[in-house]
């Protein structure tokens, strides 16, 4: 499991059409800790009683889209706390209009007091068309607002921006506004479905002010332009994506056999590239996603599912001569088979 969550979620479809959410999370748990930790802080420090000193990088909040600059040492020299808290309350309506029966809202908001909350607002719409196809356009629209995570850790998720960076601060390394994280993102789809599959296209971008801050596994560009293990929510980052997804269990022509191929480009910020603030580069991303269920008899309420996943990157060369490798290019395979009992 890779997020686990501490803390209480309610819902509610008491009115009509719609849902309501509430979540209050004080506690995070990432796959390979043992404990839970703060839901934002990177990295730890932990202090003997013989006064010795230990760092423990990965030990808090390391999921690869944490935001680095909001660490342990930053939040101290700041006076903040190391105690977060993540509160998120939702909406989600469905035909609640008479004249738009077809119409879904979301209206969310998450916010980690003192530091950040972020607002999304989105709309789907279903148009019947003839032969039993549906055309599903989307568009999502997100702001993130600073309050003093921007101060501490700086617009940049690498951390190149934050307080214990002076002289990058000073420089803005490509960022208008190195101590803000006040940001926007603009999201649009395209979904085509008949039956057993289904065609998606999809667009986002950010606005070039400041990096998106989610490192809950409540991806930004999800639905819209994410892809495996990509994350494509930095300051002036476009992305596209083409995608095609077939139940061949549901055609009826491969048992148990689902597949789900997409094509993105991400167009990242040059110009950040090479002052080092991020370290991707302009790539086009090709990933397959296979799930076949063996048509095995188990006994009731028992289930087993295969799972092959395969991420191919072609990426432009890095320019930057302190970045990690000039060529950001690989290839990425997965295989799991998960059986639940």
């Amino acid at each position: 499991i890779p997020n686990t969550m501490q803390g209480i979620h309610l819902v509610t479809m008491e009115f009509p059409h719609t849902k309501l959410q509430f979540m209050y999370f004080n506690k995070q748990k990432l796959r390979n800790h043992t404990n839970f930790h703060d839901v934002l802080t990177y990295d730890w420090k932990n202090t003997a009683p013989n006064g010795v000193t230990r760092w423990h990088k990965w030990a808090n909040q390391d999921d690869s889209a944490v935001h680095k600059g909001l660490s342990y040492t930053n939040m101290e020299a700041y006076g903040m706390h190391t105690k977060n808290r993540l509160i998120i309350v939702g909406l989600t309506t469905n035909g609640l209009i008479k004249q738009l029966p077809n119409l879904e809202l979301d209206l969310w908001n998450a916010l980690v007091p003192d530091m950040f909350d972020i607002f999304l607002g989105e709309a789907n719409y279903t148009f019947k068309l003839p032969c039993g196809w549906e055309l599903m356009p989307g568009f999502r629209f997100m702001h993130q607002f600073d309050d003093d995570a921007g101060k501490i850790g700086g617009a940049a998720l690498s951390g190149k921006l934050a307080l214990d960076q002076p002289a990058n601060r000073a420089n803005g390394l490509g960022y208008k506004d190195p101590d803000s994280v006040d940001a926007t993102m603009y999201g649009f789809r395209l979904r085509l479905k008949k039956g057993a599959q289904m065609f998606h296209f999809g667009l986002t971008y950010i606005t070039d002010d400041a990096d998106f801050i989610a490192p809950w596994r409540a991806w930004p560009t999800q639905g819209y332009t994410r892809s495996m293990a990509q994350y494509n929510w930095e300051a002036g980052t476009s992305s596209y994506m083409l995608k095609w997804v077939m139940d061949w269990n549901k055609a009826r022509l491969v048992k148990g056999l689902k597949t789900a191929i997409d094509i993105t480009y991400m167009d990242y910020d040059d110009e950040k590239e090479r002052l080092g603030s991020i370290s991707k580069t302009d790539r086009y991303y090709i990933h397959l996603d296979t799930w076949w269920t063996p048509p095995i008899k188990l006994p009731k309420d028992q289930w087993l599912q295969c799972k092959f996943r395969l991420g191919y990157v072609q990426a432009q060369h890095r320019r930057n001569i302190n970045a990690n490798g000039e060529n950001p290019s690989y290839t990425e395979l997965r295989f799991e088979v998960n059986y639940m009992f």
